[in-house]
């Protein structure tokens, strides 16, 4: 059974946990907010010029994140034309067809599906950068603006 100091030390340890946890979600806030981009700009050129002017990776490493970035973009194509045929279906079937509703669950289910690859691709891709790239204060000044490469739609 646990004592009172167990308990007592257990609620800090989480208050404090909780509050570091509170202040990075406040920081990544922030660091949204100061990111100007526009709905059009290109964001993979944004993205080679700062992979290209980062001063701490090596050469073979800035090769290697280019060819990530490069296969990512190209799953992420993929899966975006397959989501596009099945949204066309999607609407095809509630307006011009008359839905069945199993049709409507099977398109429905196959939307999510082809979404949640999408995120996978996008995550595997930032785990494999953060692997070239080691760890440290120099990876979370790509971080950034490589998620939002990742998760533009086009």
């Amino acid at each position: 059974m646990k004592t009172l100091k167990d308990i007592l030390l257990i609620s800090i340890l989480s208050i404090v946990l909780m509050q570091c946890a509170n202040e990075q979600k406040k920081e990544l806030e922030a660091e949204k907010a100061k990111l100007n981009i526009d709905i059009e700009e290109d964001i993979s050129s944004r993205i080679d010029k700062m992979i290209q002017e980062a001063e701490w990776p090596t050469a073979e490493q800035k090769k290697k994140l280019f060819e990530l970035k490069l296969n990512t973009k190209n799953k992420i194509i993929e899966v975006n034309q397959q989501l596009k045929k099945t949204k066309i279906l999607l609407v095809q079937n509630l307006i011009i067809k008359g839905p069945t509703t199993y049709k409507l669950r099977l398109l429905k289910k196959e939307f999510k599906k082809m979404h949640k690859q999408k995120i996978e691709i996008m995550l595997d891709a930032i785990e494999e950068a953060r692997k070239l790239l080691g760890k440290g204060n120099q990876v979370s000044q790509l971080d950034s603006m490589y998620h939002h490469f990742l998760l533009d739609e086009r």
